[in-house]
């Protein structure tokens, strides 16, 4: 029970960060490759996988978007995600991938919301 809290705990503080390090790169996006280094750099390295699995929760709960570099939106967005996760380095999918706080991503690092899963990192 103990390593699933952990576990569990860790994911929490993982999202916490992506959440946190995207904010601090406002009011650019964050290349996906640079945001992997912060958190290794932070003691949570991540596999590309592992990283999309928590973008994609990220995203699902209206924290943030994925888009390429020249790309204004975040239309396929899934799809970049999901071939992000399955490339053996991230040069393979062609472009630079970008993440982007949305407003409830701002909201939820300021305080002014709660997202259930995430742990609020500062």
């Amino acid at each position: 029970m103990l390593h699933k809290e952990h576990r569990q705990n860790r994911t929490e503080r993982l999202r916490g960060y992506i959440i946190y390090l995207i904010f601090t790169a406002r009011p650019r996006p964050l290349e996906l490759s640079q945001l992997m280094r912060l958190l290794d750099s932070r003691n949570y390295p991540t596999s590309q996988h592992k990283l999309a699995e928590e973008l994609s929760f990220l995203r699902d709960a209206g924290l943030l978007t994925v888009n390429t570099t020249g790309s204004g939106n975040a239309d396929g967005a899934i799809d970049w995600i999901e071939r992000y996760a399955d490339a053996d380095r991230d040069a393979e999918i062609g472009d630079r991938l970008r993440a982007k706080l949305t407003p409830a991503g701002i909201n939820f690092h300021e305080g002014a919301k709660q997202v259930e899963g995430i742990a609020r990192v500062e």
